[in-house]
């Protein structure tokens, strides 16, 4: 599992630790992305097995929707921002 970001415990400073990238190479049946669903929103997976895959997407779906149902971009872009810095850049 690898984790996106600057510096060595993967975020970069000030910014909301949530939205680290995560990418796990072996999914299997997504049981470390579970985990990881726990600290980010930003979830990535692959495995060789499809079978895997679906299953992975299944518990993802059940456990944590993020996993199975990204995100979009924009959501993601504001997520560490207060109200007031979202009024002032929408202004």
């Amino acid at each position: 599992m690898t984790f996106g970001g600057d510096s060595a415990n993967g975020s970069k400073s000030g910014e909301d630790p949530r939205l680290r990238l995560i990418c796990e190479p072996a999914a299997g049946t997504g049981r470390m992305l579970l985990h990881a669903s726990n600290f980010s929103y930003r979830l990535y997976g692959m495995d060789i097995d499809p079978l895997a895959v679906t299953i992975c997407l299944c518990n993802g779906a059940f456990y944590a929707p993020w996993l199975a149902f990204p995100l979009p971009e924009p959501v993601l872009a504001n997520a560490g921002k207060t109200a007031e810095e979202r009024t002032a850049k929408a202004a």
